[in-house]
C-alpha cells in the first residue's frame, strides 16, 4: 500500500506507473549499493582497521557517546534488501505521480541516491524531478493557493536558505525561485514567489540570504499539479538534473484533458428563480443574470459538469 507523502523528506517526484517506479528504485539501489561498496565502505573500513576481501556495505550511525559505529556490513548480494529500506514510495494524490522518499536516518549520502534514482528513471523514459530537503504537497483550491502556501512554507524557507559556512565566516545563501505549471495556472506564479520572498526577507535583511538568478546555491521549485502544489528546494549538486524544459505534466495525459474548458459542451442553463420581495412583487432572474453571477464568483452556471471535467467533485 502506498502511503501519503509527508513533508520534510529528501527524494524524487516520479511521474509513471507504480510498477515502473519499483523497478527504477530497485535498479537505482543496486547501482547505489555498488557505489557504496566500491568507495564509501572501503574508506570507512580502512579507517576502522577492517580488512576483508569481500566488498562490504556499511552504514554509519552515531551511538550515545557520539562516535561512529557500523550499523551493518553486507556483501553485494545482501546489499539490495538493506538498501531497499532506504526508500519508500508515497502517493501524491495525482494519478501516476509518486514521491520516492529517502530515509535520511539510514541512507548515507542521500544526494547521490537522488542522482541515481533520477538517472534510472530518465533511462527508462519517464519523468522524474530530483528534490532535496523538504519536498511536500500543499492542497490548494482557487484563491486559497497563497494562504495554504504561506502556512506551509513558513517553517521550511528558513531551512532551505541556510547560509553556507566559509571558514569562520557565514556566506549569504544565494537562491532563486522557479515556477512550473500549465498555462492557466501561471497567474499564481507571482503569488507564490511573493509568499516565499516574504519569508526570506528577514534572512535577507540579516545578510544570510540574497536573490541570485544566475548562479544560485539553492533553487526553490513550485509545481502545480491540478489541485496539488508541490514545493521543494534543490541544492547546487542537483542543478544540472533540473532542466528548465522538464515538465512533469507531460506524462499525465488525463490532467491535460481535465484542465480543458468545456466550451463545446452544451451548457445546462439555470432554471428561472422566483423571488417575492416585501412589496409582493415577483422578480425573475434570467439565464444571463445567472451566468453573469457565476462568472463574478468564478463558478459557471453548469457547476456539476464543469467541476467533473476539471477533476473536482461537484459541490
Amino acid at each position: 500500500m502506498v502511503s501519503p507523502v509527508e513533508p520534510g523528506f529528501t527524494g524524487v517526484l516520479v511521474t509513471t506507473a507504480t510498477g515502473r517506479v519499483s523497478r527504477a528504485c530497485r535498479e537505482a539501489l543496486e547501482s547505489f549499493a555498488e557505489l557504496c561498496s566500491e568507495n564509501t565502505v572501503c574508506e570507512f573500513a580502512g579507517a576502522q582497521g577492517v580488512h576483508d576481501d569481500s566488498r562490504l556495505l556499511g552504514v554509519q550511525t552515531a551511538n550515545d557517546s557520539g562516535t561512529a559505529d557500523t550499523a551493518s556490513t553486507l556483501s553485494p548480494k545482501q546489499a539490495t534488501p538493506q538498501a531497499a529500506s532506504w526508500v519508500k514510495v508515497h502517493d501524491t494524490g495525482v494519478r501516476n505521480t509518486f514521491f520516492v522518499r529517502i530515509e535520511l536516518e539510514q541512507a548515507p549520502r542521500p544526494v547521490e541516491l537522488v542522482k541515481l534514482l533520477f538517472e534510472q528513471t530518465r533511462k527508462q523514459g519517464y519523468v522524474a524531478v530530483p528534490s532535496c530537503e523538504s519536498f511536500f504537497p500543499i492542497d490548494v483550491v482557487c484563491k486559497a493557493y497563497t494562504r495554504h502556501a504561506a502556512l506551509a512554507l513558513a517553517d521550511h524557507v528558513s531551512a532551505w536558505l541556510q547560509a553556507p559556512m566559509s571558514g569562520t565566516h557565514t556566506k549569504p545563501c544565494r537562491f532563486a525561485v522557479r515556477f512550473r505549471s500549465r498555462n492557466n495556472d501561471r497567474v499564481q506564479a507571482h503569488d507564490f514567489i511573493d509568499v516565499i520572498c516574504r519569508h526570506a526577507v528577514p534572512l535577507i535583511e540579516r545578510g544570510l540570504a540574497r536573490v541570485d538568478l544566475t548562479e544560485p546555491d539553492v533553487i526553490i521549485y513550485v509545481h502545480i499539479l491540478g489541485k496539488l502544489c508541490c514545493c521543494g528546494a534543490v541544492p547546487r549538486e542537483l542543478h544540472h538534473l533540473s532542466s528548465p524544459r522538464l515538465n512533469i505534466h507531460a506524462c499525465i495525459p488525463r490532467l491535460a484533458v481535465q484542465e480543458k474548458r468545456a466550451f463545446g459542451e452544451p451548457r445546462i442553463h439555470a432554471e428561472p428563480v422566483a423571488d417575492h420581495s416585501a412589496s409582493g412583487k415577483r422578480r425573475r432572474v434570467t439565464d444571463s443574470q445567472a451566468e453573469r453571477d457565476g462568472k463574478s464568483t468564478g463558478i459557471s452556471s453548469c457547476d456539476g459538469v464543469q467541476a467533473e471535467s476539471n477533476g473536482v467533485p461537484p459541490p
